[in-house]
């Protein structure tokens, strides 16, 4: 009886390393870049009368979920015959690894999240990569 062991890496992190007073602070951090520059550069106006519908983004907000902090896009279905007139989608997460010490993670179009290539960087430095990114 042969026993298979394999070690695999795994750059998540396993929990969050951040206490109560921390993750307030991360999040207050957070949404003030939501408030501050998603509201105002990102959110679209309803998009004329065109030959279809289009989905377009009239909110955002960040919530912290495990050990990520993710961010959320609201976004309205004019579709005649949508189910919901509107739905949210993530698009983004920061994972915490350690106190101040965040990763930047974007989730691509087969809604498999794919870390950025700064690691472990810290929370302005990651948000501020939300900002110039092409990602984002």
């Amino acid at each position: 009886m042969s026993r298979n062991y394999h070690w695999v890496y795994d750059p998540k992190p396993r929990k969050n390393a951040l206490n109560a007073p921390q993750k307030a602070a991360a999040l207050t951090r957070a949404e003030d870049f939501v408030e501050n520059h998603l509201r105002r550069n990102c959110i679209q106006a309803p998009p004329g009368h065109g030959t279809f519908p289009v989905n377009y983004v009239v909110d955002f907000s960040v919530k912290w979920h495990g050990a990520y902090l993710v961010f959320i896009a609201k976004y309205a279905s004019p579709y005649p015959d949508a189910e919901e007139p509107f739905f949210e989608t993530r698009f983004a997460r920061l994972g915490c690894s350690a106190p101040d010490r965040f990763s930047l993670w974007v989730l691509r179009h087969n809604d498999k999240w794919m870390e950025l290539p700064r690691v472990n960087g810290t929370l302005q430095e990651c948000l501020e990569d939300m900002r110039t990114s092409s990602w984002f």
